[in-house]
């Protein structure tokens, strides 16, 4: 015990001694007691009373007033017994885990204490004291704080004694952070949503980007197929009608003439439709110019705003499939996965390709929010990919519950008869 402490204690005896004379004083002028006589027992009895009432708080105030008058420092074991209560009672919880690491650091004479929020099974630093790095060379002392049977943060000291805490300190330090974990996990809570929404942010800013994306896309792909259509298809087409023309003014006066204007018309109307077929085609190109089924999602995966992984098993399962099958189910998928993103906020999703016997399956698993299926009805985009399914010979199925996503299955016959493009490149 300092000097300073030892004064500070005499000095809120003798102010409370002097308050308490005061009160019996007081007390006996007010009830009007002779000075020559002994006081009446009820002036007595009333001045004890207010004496009962008022000591703890005078004795506790002035006790404070002094220490900091003196700036006294109160001893670790102090600083540890009186957390709890401010814990408790005292301390704003957003002002909490600086409060807790400070007071802990001091009491237990650590160099640095270091509080970790669990945040959706991640460490996240709420508060350390003091500032700046952990000390080099000192091992930190980690202490788990539950609340309710689970991990709500991670208190870690540097000191040179860890590992060496008297009986008494940690009862305290557990004491402690017993009291303090319900308003840790509540604060953790706080730090999850916040970044949860850091995340939806984040995620509604990339929905946004390839949103736009999308769009500058369509619009020069429109573009584009304009330019097509006018340099190539629209130019023959019209040649073609013009040699037709001048076949039919010739057909009577000129019949050799005639048949060699309907030979051009014929080879310019055979080169038209395979400029309308190239075209048709690169329609389609992100599909059918792909290797396989696999690559072709992968290629669709790479645009979306969230991860998608697609993995075959085995590794060449998807491949050989005719173009109008493989169509179909990339559109299934694309469908399924947009589905993912924009109504069951979906973090990921899975998509698998598997050869079963005769058949291949393709299963899109999200982890959203999921739904019923027998309370909802297949919108737009399902409905069409089932049509399309169905065309091939396929058929679709839609399994979710609420909370715990959904996986949509498309299963095609691994060889599809007469399923081959309809388009030539």
């Amino acid at each position: 015990m300092t000097a300073r402490s030892v004064l500070a204690r005499v000095a809120t005896a003798v102010a409370v001694l002097a308050g308490v004379v005061a009160i019996y004083l007081a007390v006996l002028l007010v009830t009007g007691a002779d000075r020559q006589q002994r006081p009446p027992v009820g002036s007595l009895v009333l001045a004890t009373t207010v004496v009962a009432l008022v000591l703890q708080p005078l004795y506790r105030s002035l006790g404070v007033w002094f220490r900091r008058r003196l700036a006294v420092r109160d001893p670790p074991l102090d600083l540890l017994r009186r957390l709890p209560r401010s814990v408790a009672a005292q301390v704003p919880a957003d002002e909490l885990p600086a409060h807790l690491v400070r007071v802990l650091a001091q009491g237990l004479r650590a160099r640095r204490a270091e509080l970790w929020l669990v945040v959706q099974g991640h460490s996240q630093l709420a508060a350390a004291w003091p500032a700046g790095d952990p000390p080099s060379g000192l091992r930190a002392e980690v202490h788990p704080i539950r609340h309710s049977g689970v991990e709500v943060a991670r208190l870690h000291l540097f000191d040179p004694a860890a590992g060496r805490r008297s009986t008494v300190e940690q009862r305290l330090l557990a004491a402690a952070a017993n009291q303090a974990g319900e308003v840790l996990v509540m604060l953790a809570r706080q730090q999850g949503l916040r970044r949860q929404e850091a995340d939806l942010a984040e995620q509604a800013e990339r929905l946004r980007v390839a949103r736009a994306a999308a769009v500058a896309a369509e619009r020069a792909e429109r573009r584009r197929i304009e330019r097509d259509l006018h340099d190539g298809a629209q130019q023959q087409l019209i040649a073609l009608g013009l040699a037709l023309q001048l076949a039919r003014r010739t057909a009577d006066q000129a019949p050799d003439r005639c048949r060699q204007t309907l030979s051009a018309a014929a080879d310019l109307a055979h080169r038209t439709a395979q400029e309308l077929g190239r075209l048709s085609w690169s329609l389609y190109s992100a599909v059918t110019t792909a290797s396989d089924l696999g690559a072709a999602l992968q290629a669709a995966a790479d645009r979306l705003p969230i991860a998608m992984t697609v993995t075959a098993a085995p590794p060449q399962a998807g491949r050989d499939l005719g173009p109008q099958c493989r169509m179909a189910l990339y559109f299934v998928v694309l469908e399924a996965a947009q589905n993912a993103i924009k109504h069951a906020a979906a973090w990921s999703i899975q998509v698998r390709i598997e050869q079963a016997g005769d058949e291949l399956r393709v299963s899109v698993t999200d982890d959203g929010r999921g739904f019923d299926p027998g309370a909802s009805t297949a919108g737009t985009g399902l409905r069409q990919a089932a049509i399309r399914l169905g065309e091939v010979g396929g058929r679709l199925q839609v399994t979710s519950r609420p909370g715990a996503g959904s996986m949509l299955t498309a299963t095609v016959p691994a060889a599809v008869p007469g399923a081959v493009s309809s388009v030539t490149p």
